[in-house]
């Protein structure tokens, strides 16, 4: 979901004390976290620093980041969009999620998605660890990709129906656009962008800055 959404990490060494915070928010959670991110080429920064929970000791690390990014704002036409659903890190606690930039996940099918599961374990301090696996949870994903020249791809994964949502920056509406799905040509045509769309993609978020003129549903199977 945070493809292309830079993050930023600071962590404290010495966040957990013993006798003062327990391992909830363990350097470890962040050292892991920075290895599955980088394992899956996502763009963020990671910054540890010596010091422990309080915001005092992130100060420089925080400033240094605001500095590079002073001009980093969100790209609503990001060619690469993976959307999966739901989310959460407990069985008991997981969210739907319909949107993400310029898709819609309409309709699904019964399925699991393999995920990264962070696990504490051990209730003495000193014997602490955090387990790294990964685990099946019923679920469904899609992974979009604007390869250029009016062409997408998109990856399914548990889904029957989804909408794709585009924008003149995104394509050229005077040619034909092309998206293939699982392998296969689901869409090949020409689009016209319509100002009752653009509304109709506001109303999915309310938010003014996911604003997508051209509105394409497809299914998973003929």
């Amino acid at each position: 979901m945070i493809r292309g959404t830079p993050l930023c990490i600071v962590q404290g060494v010495h966040d957990a004390e013993r006798g003062v915070r327990w391992h909830h928010t363990d350097v470890e959670y962040a050292r892991r976290t920075h290895e599955i991110f980088t394992r899956e080429k996502l763009d963020h920064i990671y910054y540890e620093h010596d010091g422990d929970h309080g915001i005092a000791d992130n100060r420089p690390k925080l400033a240094e980041y605001f500095a590079t990014s002073e001009k980093l704002r969100r790209d609503p036409y990001y060619p690469h969009v993976t959307l999966a659903s739901p989310q959460g890190f407990t069985w008991n606690y997981l969210n739907p999620v319909q949107h993400n930039r310029w898709l819609t996940l309409d309709e699904t099918l019964p399925g699991t998605l393999v995920v990264d599961e962070l696990l504490s374990r051990g209730d003495d301090f000193d014997a602490w660890r955090l387990e790294h696996r990964r685990a099946t949870r019923r679920g469904a994903m899609i992974d979009a990709v604007n390869q250029g020249q009016n062409r997408i791809k998109v990856t399914t994964k548990n889904v029957a129906r989804f909408t794709v949502w585009l924008h003149p920056n995104m394509v050229d509406v005077s040619k034909p656009v092309t998206i293939a799905v699982d392998g296969k040509v689901r869409f090949s045509s020409g689009v016209k962008p319509s100002l009752a769309t653009a509304l109709e993609s506001y109303e999915r978020r309310h938010d003014w800055g996911m604003i997508y003129p051209i509105k394409i549903q497809l299914k998973t199977q003929p």
